[in-house]
């Protein structure tokens, strides 16, 4: 595993055997490769919190516009704060204006965002 923080920044590599019955959790955003030395089955799961919530929505709405609709469709209702955030966020970095959003409680359907 290996997390680089910046240009140079990086920790120092961590090498590991799994053997039967371990399990190794990544975190979120950590290179890592694995080798697997006998037959295997991996189970693996991305997961979005209110830690990665900016980076998976970016990714979503950049790779995907029907997974994004349907993403923003079902937690906009349940927790309209991580929009909220996300578009401070993004105005702070200058990519977003509050004039070309469709993330508002409105019936926009937009998919400008």
């Amino acid at each position: 595993l290996v997390r680089s923080r910046g240009l140079g920044d990086v920790y120092k590599r961590q090498v590991s055997t799994q053997s039967t019955g371990e399990i190794i959790f990544v975190p979120s955003g950590w290179w890592h490769m694995v080798l697997n030395i006998e037959d295997t089955v991996a189970v693996t799961q991305n997961i979005c919190n209110t830690s990665n919530f900016n980076i998976v929505y970016d990714y979503i709405k950049r790779d995907d516009r029907k997974m994004k609709r349907q993403f923003k469709k079902k937690l906009l209702p349940r927790r309209p704060d991580l929009f909220v955030n996300y578009y401070r966020h993004q105005k702070k970095l200058g990519v977003y204006s509050s004039s070309s959003s469709s993330d508002s409680s409105s019936s926009s359907s937009s998919d400008e965002d």
